[in-house]
């Protein structure tokens, strides 16, 4: 079994890395700085991330921002503005200083929006961390070590790979009560097969490298080499996986809600909420916070991969600007040449 997962093609990231010479935290530092360059380069890149953080500041301080800035909880209905109308709610947006409006039951749709997008993204962002220290975890212990454990390990993914997620979630709902922690826990234990692969092609082509060697020489211990020498190897690309993590952990978690498998009511999330107002979709708030969050998120790993891969395009006419603007010394040499 430890032959065949050798032979099986991993996926490849060229992340711009040199791996024949030792990482040191110098080394790591300046590629970091690097990267973040060339991804804010890219007035695209800029907006999206502007966006992304805003969003997600929004969302994760949603007690602040909705509960003490507002005054308003995800349950809070306004009781005056109901007694204070001839009709029913839901209300129209500025009618009692609802932004947005209210829903069917007289609560604020802008403060259960905000509420929502942190149940969302809290699923998306802790359900990355655990794909990245189960998955990153395995896949580092595997590529290095190799024999019985790679086998163990690759059988086991083998095995996750044919479980669907998704249906496997409903099936859970029956049995457990979904909450924030379960939903990610379950998610992320069952979707670390893509991450554990990257790590261990990333490992496997460096484990023999001869920086390696050298650290091996000098006394360096196996989780000296993993975590000193190879992690930092493995660490940016690692991130841009994090990123796709967590897009798909907030549309599973959506796609539950939405169809009464995920957060349960009153506790809103943007898929419940999608839920209850499918008859008006195109005006939902949750539903553009959700595709907001989602476009913002892809376009920010599309950069972060196309700055981490010197064989880009943006990369590229980086590089052929710079080859075309004169230097310093010809500036200078042209200069004398004028006078």
């Amino acid at each position: 079994m430890a032959q065949e997962a050798e032979a099986q093609p991993e996926p490849q990231f060229n992340a711009g890395l040199n791996p024949t010479a030792p990482t040191n935290n110098k080394k790591s530092s300046s590629l970091g700085l690097v990267t973040l360059k060339r991804f804010f380069a890219s007035k695209v890149n800029l907006v999206a991330f502007t966006v992304l953080a805003f969003i997600t500041l929004v969302s994760l301080g949603a007690n602040f921002i909705a509960g003490t800035l507002m005054g308003q909880t995800y349950d809070t209905i306004d009781f005056n503005l109901v007694n204070s109308q001839p009709n029913q709610p839901p209300y129209p947006p500025g009618l009692g200083g609802h932004i947005l409006g209210t829903d069917f039951i007289a609560r604020d749709v802008l403060a259960r929006t905000i509420y929502g997008g942190q149940v969302s993204l809290t699923v998306g962002y802790l359900t990355a961390v655990i794909v990245v220290v189960v998955g990153g975890g395995l896949g580092l212990l595997s590529g290095y070590f190799g024999g019985w454990l790679d086998g163990l390990v690759s059988g086991f993914m083998q095995i996750l790979v044919n479980i669907p997620v998704f249906f496997l979630m409903i099936i859970l709902s029956f049995i457990l009560r979904f909450s924030i922690l379960n939903i990610a826990l379950i998610i992320g234990l069952l979707s670390w097969v893509g991450t554990a692969r990257l790590v261990r092609g990333q490992v496997v082509s460096l484990r023999n490298r001869e920086f390696i060697d050298a650290a091996r020489v000098m006394g360096a211990g196996n989780i000296r080499i993993m975590l000193v020498h190879l992690l930092p190897n493995i660490l940016l690309p690692l991130i841009v996986m994090a990123g796709f993590d967590v897009g798909s952990a907030i549309v599973l978690e959506a796609g539950l809600s939405v169809l009464g498998f995920g957060v349960q009511i009153p506790i809103p999330s943007w898929g419940n909420q999608i839920a209850q107002s499918l008859s008006e979709w195109e005006t939902d708030p949750a539903l553009w916070a959700l595709f907001l969050t989602l476009f913002s998120l892809y376009l920010v790993v599309n950069g972060l991969r196309d700055a981490l891969d010197p064989d880009s395009q943006p990369v590229k006419k980086e590089k052929e600007k710079a080859r075309k603007e004169p230097t310093v010394a010809q500036r200078a040499k042209s200069g004398r040449a004028g006078k």
